[in-house]
């Protein structure tokens, strides 16, 4: 499955550009996005918006979530923290996924697929021939084995990076590319450093970051809020992919 990347961008855009911070270039900042392939991007492998466009669809998820939860408790949280930290927390998957490079079935592959489909009187709109090797083989796999269960996704075509060029952790990471961009306050930089939350694994192994991470979100209610706001993101994402966009009123 995959989504239409250009409505992406332009809310993406949209948003951006509210942010009223000094030495900021949206510009560049979007021009960076698209050069290291952000919204073509699944949000995870296999997981929470695992799809192409599910990076960038999922952050404005977030975004939503996220400024509902301002409203609701009248929280005194910036406008531009509130865009900031949603929609750059996880940035650091620009370093963390990459395409895989995928060959073309075989004349044998395709054959043995249409007589399948013959067999159980089933038709594909597409056509297989545009299909990955990898994808024809568990459409046979479906059809052998499981032909009475729903058809299975086309696999969205990314796998995990071999050798990221950041050897940071995922929150850390994300404050350290967006910094680049953006100086960040630092509301702003603990939201995003610690936006897994209890997610983290790290919280449970160390203890001594669990008392920065309690510290953090006592000082900023940013911290726990977002990683709420990315929990809840991540039950959205059965809405209609055609009109996803029209859902999101983000409250700014």
């Amino acid at each position: 499955m995959a989504i239409d990347v250009k409505p992406l961008i332009e809310t993406y855009r949209a948003y951006l550009g509210k942010i009223n911070r000094a030495n900021f270039s949206m510009d560049k900042l979007m021009d960076f996005l698209k050069e290291k392939d952000f919204f073509n991007m699944p949000a995870s492998i296999k997981y929470h918006s695992s799809f192409q466009g599910g990076l960038a669809y999922h952050s404005l998820l977030v975004l939503n979530e996220y400024t509902k939860l301002i409203a609701d408790l009248q929280m005194d949280i910036p406008k531009d923290s509130a865009i900031i930290t949603s929609l750059l927390h996880d940035v650091c998957k620009i370093d963390t996924y990459e395409r895989k490079d995928d060959e073309e079935p075989t004349e044998k592959q395709l054959e043995y697929l249409k007589s399948l489909l013959e067999n159980h009187n089933k038709e594909l709109e597409e056509n297989p021939v545009n299909f990955s090797r990898r994808y024809v083989s568990s459409l046979i796999d479906w059809l052998k084995n499981k032909p009475e269960e729903k058809r299975p996704e086309q696999d969205h075509g990314w796998g995990y990076k071999e050798s990221p060029r950041y050897p940071f952790k995922h929150g850390d990471k994300s404050v350290y590319l967006a910094e680049k961009f953006i100086d960040l306050k630092d509301r702003e930089m603990l939201a995003i450093r610690f936006h897994m939350g209890a997610w983290e694994d790290s919280l449970t192994e160390d203890r001594e970051l669990l008392k920065q991470y309690n510290n953090a979100k006592d000082k900023y209610p940013d911290v726990k809020l977002i990683a709420i706001a990315d929990e809840l993101a991540t039950y959205r994402e059965d809405w209609n992919k055609n009109t996803h966009l029209n859902n999101i009123d983000c409250h700014i």
